[in-house]
């Protein structure tokens, strides 16, 4: 079983439609997109130690004014940091963003994909603050709704990144094209020792 890192960061992901996105404004370098839905994505527990399909109610994002805009959730340079994220929102039972891109190389680089519909996904990397674990066979009723086992519903999540990524996690966290763009989810966990999917 692998080791606990407290550094731990999980990641979920979003994606934008192949013809580029509708809110991508290339004067101010911004595009709108989805960091998390309150879709279920099998997430690797490190309590548990298996994976478990897991819930960030929207309500319990804890979203600092402004998060960096990583290139592939590399967060170990600053050369990496291809802007960030600001103007988020809690809606519908997702939370949203604004990526700002920087006017260095990479950033430009990155946006011209988007632009041009190479590029559709964006990732979160998120720290989990408040976690109840529901068993197997078991049923927990959490603001008024309630969670069959096995499930982590978290409670409580602090945003720390996004990243633009060629293949996100979270099918349904995506740029968004427009506001009727269905929005989609997947996870991954990273951690600069170990890779899994």
């Amino acid at each position: 079983m692998p080791q606990k890192n407290e550094q731990q960061l999980n990641y979920r992901a979003a994606s934008i439609k192949p013809t580029g996105p509708k809110t991508l404004d290339r004067e101010k370098r911004s595009l709108e997109f989805v960091i998390s839905t309150e879709d279920p994505v099998v997430m690797y527990d490190w309590e548990r130690g298996d994976y478990v399909p897991e819930v960030l109610l929207a309500k319990g994002a804890i979203m600092p004014k402004q998060v960096p805009l990583l290139d592939t959730h590399d967060r170990y340079s600053v050369k990496t940091v291809l802007g960030s994220v600001r103007k988020k929102k809690k809606e519908d039972g997702l939370v949203s963003g604004t990526a700002i891109f920087s006017s260095v190389p990479a950033a430009e680089e990155a946006l011209t994909k988007y632009e041009e519909g190479h590029l559709t996904d964006f990732s979160a990397g998120y720290r989990n603050n408040n976690v109840t674990r529901i068993k197997k066979g078991e049923k927990v009723e959490i603001d008024g709704r309630t969670w069959k086992g096995p499930m982590n519903v978290v409670t409580s999540w602090t945003i720390k990144e996004a990243s633009c990524c060629p293949i996100g996690a979270d099918p349904k966290a995506k740029a968004r094209s427009d506001k009727e763009t269905t929005i989609t989810t997947t996870t991954e966990i990273h951690t600069k020792e170990l890779d899994m999917a």
